[in-house]
């Protein structure tokens, strides 16, 4: 959706990395008000001069509230959500050029009584030539029994580019809004045992275990790229689009992946890939070294549900194997078509409990730059994070 556009959906979640050129981590005060607190609201970021570009968290803080609260946000006078829930935010996109806005937040009780806040946001003057760009890594971590470490803060990770330490600019806890695209085999193979009608419904149930915030994508091939779509919230168109799948024709993987890295490169905040196939590329026109590149120069992470990629295909095996583990993500494989739900629902359960980390790069001619993820303060776990990436 563009910034111009009226009343956005809230993501109760993170909804994604703001671009800044000042920026500032927020700590929302949940502390309970004082019994005699007069009733105001305040704007705790973004923050009175600061440039902000993509996808922006707006924090407001009610004190001296008694409940029923809710919270108006304006954009140059025009009202883009209400939220009646603390705490309260609304993730704005603030568009990929920074240009001046005016942020206000009125806060309503009840009984009609009301208090305002607004700060005022700067642009970037059109003649000047400036990048803001940050890389972002979405890491897991898992304890020696393999479970979800769900408690670290900030300051556990670090980050470090080509052996030299970033410093971390954005982090949100695995609650994160996320941009994913499905990739979905419909070649010919899938008519064999009724694997394409039973990997139709895993594939409904994964886009509808996913959270209503999260904007999905749907791209069907064979030997031609099918988006169902654009991104969306939307849950019921894709599920029909889903249905309307008929399996036929050859399997061009490669082009596909370059499609779905073009898409994702456009948004902001955390991108995964979940590609299900079953078989290897026949009918790319690119090579298999023009899609990787695609995927390792971009953000997103992959996850990959291999059906029947095992014996004669186990090259096909290794290349979404390296893919997976070059960005953060797992593949899985299987033998049966009934084993997909079961991954689908691994996978998604792991995006909801990674963390997101952000930092802006060092500029360097090299094309190739490592990425290592280090976790602090804890001992005995296992971190998943992308390894490097490519630069233009």
């Amino acid at each position: 959706m563009d910034s111009g556009d009226s009343v956005y959906r809230k993501a109760r979640v993170p909804g994604g990395f703001a671009v800044r050129i000042a920026v500032c981590l927020a700590v929302l005060n949940l502390a309970a008000p004082a019994a005699d607190e007069p009733f105001r609201v305040t704007l705790t970021s973004p923050h009175e001069g600061e440039v902000v570009a993509g996808v922006t968290r707006i924090n407001a803080d009610v004190l001296g509230g008694s409940g029923g609260e809710k919270v108006s946000f304006y954009v140059d006078g025009r009202l883009m959500f209400v939220d009646t829930t603390p705490p309260f935010f609304f993730d704005w996109d603030a568009g990929a050029k920074p240009s001046g806005k005016t942020i206000r937040v009125v806060a309503s009780r009840p009984d009609g009584s009301s208090s305002d806040a607004q700060i005022h946001t700067l642009g970037i003057d059109s003649t000047e030539e400036v990048e803001v760009k940050l890389r972002q890594i979405s890491v897991t971590v898992l304890d020696s029994n393999g479970e979800f470490v769900k408690d670290l803060d900030l300051g556990n990770f670090q980050v470090y580019e080509d052996g030299v330490r970033k410093q971390i600019t954005n982090f949100y806890k695995g609650d994160a809004a996320l941009s994913l695209i499905l990739m979905k085999d419909m070649s010919r193979s899938m008519l064999s045992g009724l694997r394409i009608e039973k990997s139709k419904k895993a594939a409904i149930q994964f886009i509808q275990s996913l959270r209503p915030q999260d904007n999905l994508m749907v791209i069907a091939f064979n030997h031609g790229v099918y988006p169902l779509g654009d991104f969306t919230t939307e849950r019921a168109s894709l599920v029909q689009s889903i249905g309307k799948i008929v399996a036929g024709g050859g399997t061009c993987l490669y082009d596909t992946l370059i499609a779905s890295c073009r898409k994702l490169d456009e948004r902001h905040g955390r991108k995964v890939i979940v590609v299900f196939s079953d078989g290897r590329d026949e009918h790319s026109t690119a090579a298999l070294d023009d899609a990787t590149d695609a995927l390792l120069k971009g953000d997103s992470t992959l996850y990959a549900v291999g059906l029947g990629l095992l014996g004669s295909e186990d090259g096909q095996r290794q290349i979404l194997d390296d893919w997976s583990r070059q960005t953060g993500g797992r593949a899985f494989f299987a033998d049966r078509v009934d084993d997909v739900s079961k991954f689908y629902a691994a996978i998604s359960e792991e995006l909801r409990w990674q963390y997101s980390l952000g930092y802006p790069p060092t500029p360097s001619k090299r094309r190739w730059h490592d990425i290592r993820v280090i976790v602090t303060g804890r001992e005995g776990v296992r971190v998943r994070a992308r390894t490097g990436y490519l630069s233009d």
